[in-house]
């Protein structure tokens, strides 16, 4: 009888330790899940910092794929399409300049409203060389 006893107050012992195991593995789990949907609630404020350097991160990726388009049209003499790229150009680099107006945002504005210029006046000959001089590194 008393083994029995001893034996059912083990099977008790490692239940609490499974019961108490499982609730720490809830606990973690689901502050694991917290602080990846909220962010690290231990640190203050970044939210906005955070916000304005994706936007500013979209917004440069969306310049690049549409200078890419530009500077195509350009190397391939197409005066008309450059032309006609050109306003979808303008308008994501207007959302960049909005966030943040640095130095390459201006050359490259400058570089392509010369690019523009030349694709008007139907210089198509001087659109590859001018489009070369365009800075291609990726900006975000």
């Amino acid at each position: 009888m008393e083994e029995n006893t001893s034996i059912v107050n083990k099977k008790i012992k490692i239940k609490k330790y499974i019961f108490i195991s499982i609730l720490i593995f809830l606990f973690i789990g689901s502050l694991v899940w917290y602080t990846s949907k909220k962010g690290n609630p231990l640190i203050e404020d970044n939210n906005s910092n955070d916000k304005q350097s994706n936007d500013y991160t979209s917004a440069s990726i969306d310049v690049t794929y549409a200078r890419e388009d530009i500077l195509i049209a350009a190397a391939n003499k197409d005066a008309n399409l450059v032309i006609a790229l050109y306003p979808n150009v303008d308008s994501k680099i207007k959302k960049v300049e909005a966030i943040k107006n640095d130095q390459w945002i201006k050359d490259l504005r400058l570089n392509l409203e010369e690019l523009l210029i030349l694709a008007e006046k139907g210089q198509v000959d001087l659109l590859p060389a001018k489009a070369l001089e365009i800075p291609i590194h990726y900006i975000y």
